[in-house]
């Protein structure tokens, strides 16, 4: 599995938890705004704050992909264990 499988996995198991849409992300590339506000969601009910900066990323330049990553995978832990899982 690719990462935006695993990406998938994750999202349906904070999706399940929360109650949260779940939504599918074929290309973070146009869809960070999209991903971005379900990050938000998943954030708001949980009952946590809101992550950083998800959008102004480009995701073709190699270093803005390495910190939109870092960033991502920051946050991505951090529902994870709000959520509990």
């Amino acid at each position: 599995m690719d990462f935006l499988g695993y990406h998938q996995a994750w999202h349906q198991a904070l999706a399940s938890v929360t109650g949260t849409p779940i939504l599918t992300l074929d290309d973070l590339r146009t869809q960070l705004l999209r991903h971005a506000e379900l990050h938000q969601a998943l954030a708001a009910a949980l009952l946590i704050p809101a992550a950083g900066d998800l959008v102004s990323y480009d995701l073709r330049d190699r270093d803005s992909f390495n910190g939109f990553m870092a960033t991502h995978a920051l946050d991505h832990d951090r529902l994870r264990k709000a959520a509990g899982i």
